[in-house]
């Protein structure tokens, strides 16, 4: 019997089609993701329990689910993250963020690096996310005076956007900052370990990461579903959404869009104009 837990989640999210709802369905069924490994290796059974608590899903997924080479591949991927210090954080974790059980659909999974005391401790503080655009002193100071307004303490920034992280580094804000960024597991080497390590102070950094099959997509369609579920993400983790002299793309509406679904607060800050949106 399979004992790590861990190991089993890092599988799960490699599934071609699964989500939230399905794994909720399948441990109802199945009681513990254990099983639900262990069940996945004799079809016929894992089939039968399928079909008698009538739990529908894709032929990919069901597929994926008793497809044996991706157990061997979870398990490549395991030690890999193990190696390179990433944690991995399963939904039913205390350490999960609990603002991103709020989603319409949670990551099952998601991967820290880094500071990991910023992301253990997203749920008692402020998260601002910023950006746009270049933070000048003026608008920092609207942001504090916000903050100071409201009795927001103990804030964290978080960002999507490599260029608000240099602004922020840029402003000396970066001990408090979280990053939410898009890591191909299934492809995980030793070259991005490199140019995460580079990118980010890991002593003072701390980065979330997300993962979902892109395969099948294009190009195109894998940057647009990345920079979608990055947004989605920061809507549930934020409290705030901060735009500075934004400029009109598909991931700044689409960024404003999600923060207005969640019922969050978007300021957009433009020269000296202060406006708040609800």
């Amino acid at each position: 019997m399979v004992k790590n837990n861990n190991l089993i989640y890092v599988w799960l999210s490699i599934l071609k089609d699964i989500d939230y709802t399905i794994l909720l369905k399948l441990l109802f069924s199945f009681k513990t993701v254990n099983n639900i490994y262990e069940s996945s290796k004799k079809t016929s059974f894992f089939k039968n329990v399928l079909f008698c608590n009538k739990i529908q899903m894709s032929e990919k997924l069901f597929y994926s689910l008793i497809d044996n080479s991706l157990k061997v591949k979870a398990q490549e991927i395991y030690s890999k993250l193990i190696e390179y210090d990433i944690k991995i954080i399963p939904f039913d974790s205390k350490n999960y963020p609990k603002p991103l059980l709020n989603l319409y659909s949670p990551p099952i999974v998601i991967y820290m690096m880094g500071n990991y005391s910023l992301g253990l401790n997203i749920s008692s503080k402020t998260v601002v996310c910023m950006s746009g655009g270049y933070y000048n002193s003026a608008s920092l100071s609207y942001i504090n005076d916000y903050l100071q307004y409201f009795k927001l303490k103990d804030v964290l920034m978080i960002s999507t956007n490599n260029n608000d992280i240099e602004n922020m580094v840029d402003r000396n804000i970066k001990e408090k900052l979280i990053v939410i960024e898009y890591m191909d597991i299934c492809n995980l080497n030793y070259n991005f370990y490199i140019f995460i390590s580079r990118k980010y102070d890991l002593n003072k950094n701390n980065i979330i990461f997300i993962y979902t099959n892109l395969e099948k997509h294009s190009n195109y369609e894998k940057n647009k579903i990345i920079v979608i579920m990055k947004n989605e993400i920061c809507s549930g983790l934020a409290d705030l959404l901060v735009m500075i002299n934004m400029k009109y793309s598909f991931e700044n509406m689409n960024k404003i869009d999600m923060f207005i679904e969640q019922g969050k607060d978007v300021m957009v800050l433009k020269n000296k104009s202060l406006k708040t949106i609800y």
